[in-house]
């Protein structure tokens, strides 16, 4: 079996069962923990910038912007909240990747929800199956990844948003190995950009690109399977 397919029979058959005894009460804190600072970077050096693209776009849309009051397409509400998410830098930190996967999952998932109710078990199971699966492509990558230059949550934990997605509505795993190769194309952020806005995009591109390469793959678009 290759890694992609294993990364997608993962997704498929992994579920709260096989998860360590205190992780799912863990798991609450850090999306609790994520949408507050997603709240917190509406007031932050982004929120201008953002707002004037947003108003650029005209476009119409349900998908809540936190913090707001005002909605957009679910691609760019992802892109939005997860910049967001990231503007302060005080979302959660995963050394084994190293990235902030959290603003990127949560983003990519309230994106993605619409008028079908989600409950809040399923929901907590796919942000982990989301964490762990960008965690182990970070221990695959090691951290040579992050030292030549790579920002690894946009090129790491756009595949947690991915995964996520795929749990939380039920992809079937040849889809799935669909939506790793189409994100795989997607997948960017290099460290030359800290200091600026773009650091905190990354993390809102890699939503953005996550929620993307999930529709493109649910509705029959077709990439590597074995992108890995």
């Amino acid at each position: 079996m290759g890694a992609t397919s294993a990364i997608a029979e993962f997704i498929v058959n992994t579920s709260s069962r096989d998860f360590p005894a205190g992780s799912e009460d863990k798991a609450v804190k850090v999306l609790a923990d994520t949408y507050a600072v997603i709240l917190a970077g509406v007031s932050s050096e982004v929120a201008e910038p953002l707002q004037k693209y947003l108003e650029s776009m005209r476009e119409s849309g349900a998908s809540p912007i936190l913090g707001t009051g005002r909605t957009a397409s679910p691609e760019t509400a992802a892109l939005i909240n997860g910049t967001y998410g990231h503007s302060l830098d005080y979302d959660d930190v995963l050394s084994m990747m190293p990235a902030h996967p959290s603003a990127v999952i949560l983003s990519a998932l309230m994106a993605a929800m619409d008028s079908t109710p989600v409950s809040g078990k399923d929901f907590i199971e796919a942000y982990i199956i989301g964490v762990e699966v960008g965690g182990k492509l970070g221990v695959g990558m090691t951290n040579d990844h992050y030292q030549r230059g790579y920002h690894a949550t946009g090129t790491l934990a756009l595949f947690s948003g991915l995964a996520s997605l795929c749990k939380l509505y039920k992809l079937d795993a040849a889809t799935i190995q669909q939506a790793l190769g189409i994100a795989g194309s997607m997948a960017s952020g290099l460290r030359r950009n800290f200091g600026t806005m773009t650091k905190p995009l990354h993390t809102g591109l890699a939503a953005r690109s996550a929620l993307t390469a999930f529709r493109l793959a649910q509705s029959g678009f077709t990439a590597a399977p074995d992108i890995m």
